[in-house]
């Protein structure tokens, strides 16, 4: 009988065919995650990727016309850093502006 320790390490490898999202909830659901956060995961998931959205650049820009989507497989601890430290700043700024409101 395996004990209750080994148990808790159970890896689930998700359908690499299947969305990233569609993963997400996989894995969430196989370690049993409520379902308000799972819900909070993807709203912070999807944050992350909009922060990180590429623009498409415009006629008169140069690039090679790729916009859009990047997927998580392309970025890094770079980006993560990035989005912590725009989220930081703007509730620093928020900070900031209710604080001259309050005065």
């Amino acid at each position: 009988m395996a004990k209750p320790s080994e148990n808790s390490r159970a890896v689930l490898v998700a359908n690499p065919k299947a969305r990233l999202f569609d993963q997400v909830r996989e894995v969430m659901r196989f370690h049993h995650y409520s379902l308000r956060t799972e819900k909070a995961y993807r709203q912070w998931m999807r944050r992350f990727l909009v922060f990180h959205r590429r623009p498409t650049p415009g006629p008169s820009e140069e690039g090679n016309g790729k916009g859009g989507w990047r997927h998580p497989n392309e970025m890094g601890g770079p980006e993560v850093v990035e989005f912590l430290t725009h989220l930081a700043v703007a509730a620093s700024t928020q900070n900031q502006a209710l604080n001259l409101v309050e005065s």
